[in-house]
């Protein structure tokens, strides 16, 4: 705690080519007296770290990562921009489908099938699911060298009741 800051960090693992696991971090800071997010992003790494990180990986891996990178930075602005909902709400979910710029900014969204979105409310909260994968651009910690491999990614965002 610092100065009512409770500050920490997101970890997601992803195998290597090794069997060991990689980092992709992102750092919250919440108010201790409202609980209210007061900063959040992506923790940028060095180039090092991200050559480092990306090194040996197959093709399956480095999609993968992507995908977790993208969707970890886009639901960090979605927990922040889109109204919480209901506990009994059933769970909306957004099948997207990614074009993205070798420097990670986003070209293109298009919605795949399988999403779901019934009611007004629901339809709200996945409008404001998409809106914010395209806020979340440019998606940091993907690898140049890769791009052919992350250049279209498919990914499933769920918020839960």
């Amino acid at each position: 705690m610092h100065n009512a800051l409770l500050s920490f960090l997101i970890v997601a693992l992803a195998p290597t080519a090794s069997g060991m696991a990689v980092q992709m971090r992102e750092f919250v800071a919440l108010s201790t007296s409202t609980g209210n997010k007061v900063a959040y992003g992506p923790v940028r790494k060095t180039d090092a770290e991200i050559s480092r990180e990306w090194a040996g990986l197959s093709d399956k891996q480095i999609q993968r990562k992507a995908r977790i990178i993208v969707t970890i930075q886009a639901m960090l602005l979605i927990s922040k921009r889109c109204p919480v909902r209901a506990g009994n709400a059933p769970p909306v979910e957004a099948d997207l489908r990614l074009s993205l710029r070798p420097d990670g900014t986003l070209l293109k969204v298009a919605e795949g099938k399988g999403a779901n979105a019934t009611g007004s409310s629901a339809a709200e909260h996945k409008k404001c699911m998409v809106q914010s994968v395209r806020m979340a651009s440019p998606y940091h910690n993907l690898h140049p060298k890769y791009y052919d491999k992350w250049k279209s990614l498919s990914i499933r965002l769920r918020a839960k009741g």
